[in-house]
């Protein structure tokens, strides 16, 4: 993936550069881009980007016959940002993401750690939320999300919550098939 003024390109190598491939239309300000490889070298992409419908993540699978339709994930009511994506070794897709809230009657922003999962990058999952309260976004920097797989294909989400002591506490947790 290559961003070029928002924009998104597509390249490959296999001995040398496959030419590049916009991916990206309809697309604002799109940032914050995941990738992932799955069987059969199915190609998924995660952006976070400003769509019609409003800010959100959008996903855009190549199976080898080129690049479908993207699905855009928009959550009501918040502001789906910083995705990050995972492929299981059948194929399913995994996405989580924090959603940004604010609330302006104390004027603080903060947010949530999101989940969804797909087989075939059309149809998702409802979204799970991962932590079970809102965490504070300050000063100390952007949310942080992670995503991954092990050996055995168990899949892990780690997230960052602000401590007064350390700054930051790192927790994760491990899908078990049906929750976190």
């Amino acid at each position: 993936l290559r961003p070029s003024a928002n924009e998104y390109y597509y390249t490959r190598k296999n001995g040398t550069w496959s030419t590049a491939e916009k991916i990206s239309e309809n697309c604002v300000d799109c940032q914050h881009a995941s990738l992932a490889v799955g069987p059969g070298s199915t190609v998924t992409v995660a952006l976070w980007g400003g769509f019609p419908a409003g800010n959100g993540i959008w996903i855009k699978r190549n199976t080898g016959s080129g690049w479908g339709t993207p699905a855009i994930l928009v959550s009501g009511g918040e502001d789906a940002q910083y995705p990050k994506l995972v492929v299981d070794g059948t194929g399913k897709i995994h996405l989580t993401w924090a959603a940004i809230l604010y609330d302006p009657s104390t004027d603080v922003w903060s947010y949530r750690v999101r989940y969804v999962s797909s087989i075939d990058g059309t149809t998702w999952s409802a979204p799970i939320s991962i932590n079970s309260t809102n965490i504070s976004w300050t000063w100390w920097g952007l949310p942080l999300v992670g995503l991954t797989k092990d050996s055995k294909n168990n899949i892990y989400v780690g997230w960052g919550e602000p401590n007064a002591v350390s700054g930051v506490d790192i927790k994760y947790s491990k899908w078990n098939g049906s929750t976190w």
